[in-house]
């Protein structure tokens, strides 16, 4: 709900790992991946946030911008994960 405004199911096996910029330290932190079957949506806390559903290749893109290449094919890794596990269901 934080960070989407998105809530519901969360499928327990995780889709994969990454190392992600940790701004406050000098290390990239371990963030652990899981698919979220939404159930409810609302507008997060921060009124500068904006959530905007996007297909799987216009998120990859969007991931992309702005990021190092290792961030951005980490989260292309993670969608893929995500879109393989979806077409499974």
């Amino acid at each position: 709900m934080e960070e989407a405004g998105a809530a519901g199911f969360i499928d327990p096996d995780p889709l994969g790992a990454y190392l992600y910029p940790e701004p406050a330290s000098e290390s990239d932190e371990p963030v652990i991946a899981y698919l979220l079957e939404v159930m409810c949506k609302s507008l997060p806390k921060e009124k500068w946030r904006n959530p905007t559903w996007f297909s799987d290749e216009e998120a990859k893109e969007k991931l992309g911008v702005c990021r190092e290449n290792k961030f951005a094919e980490a989260h292309e890794r993670i969608i893929d994960a995500a879109m393989k596990r979806l077409r499974r269901k």
